[in-house]
């Protein structure tokens, strides 16, 4: 990103001594007001989405190809590192996308804890060396990670994208680019791409465009089950079948390796709760509305509940959130759903609301500028801070934590090691090569 602003310089450090706490939210990417319906709501049965072409598609086009690959010139060691947004993977490791004030955004890798950070971006087309371009990465584990580079669009209106990720196995030291695939779009500014990756190989890339009017939100949905080498459109805008893709806003999708996915849904004519379910891959749907809360029933009836933080595991285990806010009198109201069976049933229980952050099965965060931790799978939660910032966090263990805050123009690397109660910043450098 050229031209940061000034106030990217990281002014917090200035302040390190008055940051008692810094404790929020995953930042949502795009999320929309919670309204009245204007419509009456209407409720339907659970429906079927297959997501197969059945449509007339877009024109045909020849698959795409890749024009010469450049490296994007190396970062000066010992420069001011600037993190935007961090994955670690354990005490010592991690990803993060950044690179230093006025420079391309890069992919950055750290093996001491996030004090210094390398560049291990691969080699891009050399159309993509702008800062026009945004990046998505997909750690899988210290060493493993998919990265995808996109342009995003200034509007909803589809004008064609070349859809290609990058695999390394072994720290960025050497990357794997598969096949380019032709898509619609990849992302608006407020509607990134979401990509996900499985140890098994298998991967998804959710290409989402921006509101297209009567709760439409076009996606391009996209799998590939060789380790990102070759990729396969399963739905697009032009798919017929796929209409229940199209609809609402998706807020987060999450699968397992064995093809089970979640997605849930925001934006909805109705005031229900509404996910998607798959159990194949994403070659079918099932578009749910989750049951009320069983202390809270009429609550559908009183305002507006969607859904969001989906949390998806090998052992059928499925997570999310649900926010509800009422109408009178005005308040809100959150629920955590978990399903032991890949989306068949459902249960609610009350939690203190915000982004949900797993460790494991027991372990899980809740964040807001509350920070509140679970470690009984969400039975019960303990606030552990209140800050003044808003964060995206990522944590390896109940006691073990970074965070990207960030109020208003200013931002800070921060971490904690007794369970968020303390948060103190890390100055990040870039590391020579």
């Amino acid at each position: 990103m050229r031209g940061w602003p000034a106030a990217l310089l990281l002014p917090l450090v200035l302040a390190a001594c008055s940051l008692p706490g810094l404790g929020a939210g995953q930042t949502p990417t795009a999320t929309a007001t919670l309204v009245p319906p204007t419509i009456p709501p209407t409720l339907t049965p659970p429906a079927t989405v297959t997501a197969v072409p059945t449509g007339p598609g877009p024109p045909t086009q020849p698959p795409p190809t890749m024009g010469p690959t450049v490296g994007l010139p190396p970062l000066a060691a010992g420069a001011e590192a600037v993190v935007l947004e961090i994955v670690m993977t354990d005490a010592d490791r991690g990803w993060a996308i950044g690179g230093v004030a006025g420079d391309d955004l890069r992919l950055l890798r750290t093996t001491d804890g996030a004090s210094s950070w390398r560049d291990v971006s691969p080699p891009i087309h050399q159309d993509w060396v702008d800062s026009g371009y945004r990046s998505v990465m997909a750690p899988l584990s210290s060493e493993e990670a998919w990265f995808l580079r996109y342009r995003p669009l200034q509007s909803p209106e589809p004008t064609g994208d070349v859809a290609a990720v990058w695999v390394t196995k072994d720290g960025g030291g050497s990357w794997q680019l598969g096949d380019p695939t032709a898509v619609l779009f990849l992302g608006t500014q407020g509607s990134p791409p979401y990509l996900v990756a499985t140890e098994s190989g298998q991967g998804w890339l959710l290409a989402r465009a921006g509101g297209a009017g009567m709760h439409q939100y076009p996606v391009s949905l996209l799998r590939t089950t060789d380790g990102a080498q070759h990729w396969q459109v399963l739905s697009d805008p032009f798919d017929l079948a796929a209409d229940g893709l199209m609809s609402c806003y998706k807020s987060g999708m999450s699968f397992a390796s064995n093809g089970t996915g979640l997605l849930t849904i925001e934006s909805c004519p109705v005031t229900g709760a509404e996910v998607r379910t798959t159990r194949d891959g994403g070659l079918t749907w099932d578009a749910q509305l989750l049951p009320e809360p069983a202390d809270s029933p009429g609550i559908y009836d009183e305002g507006v509940c969607e859904s969001h933080s989906p949390l998806v595991a090998d052992e059928g285990q499925m997570t999310a959130g649900v926010t509800c806010r009422l109408f009178e009198p005005e308040t809100t109201e959150a629920y955590i759903y978990r399903s032991g069976d890949g989306g068949a049933s459902w249960q609610a229980e009350p939690y203190p609301g915000g982004d949900l952050h797993r460790i494991d099965l027991l372990t899980l965060w809740a964040t807001t500028r509350q920070l509140w931790r679970s470690l009984d799978g969400g039975q019960t939660w303990e606030q552990r801070k209140e800050v003044f910032w808003d964060g995206q966090f990522s944590f390896v263990s109940a006691e073990l934590g970074w965070a990207v805050a960030q109020e208003e123009d200013e931002l800070a690397l921060v971490r904690t090691d007794d369970g968020g109660e303390t948060w103190a910043i890390v100055e990040p450098v870039i590391q020579a090569d």
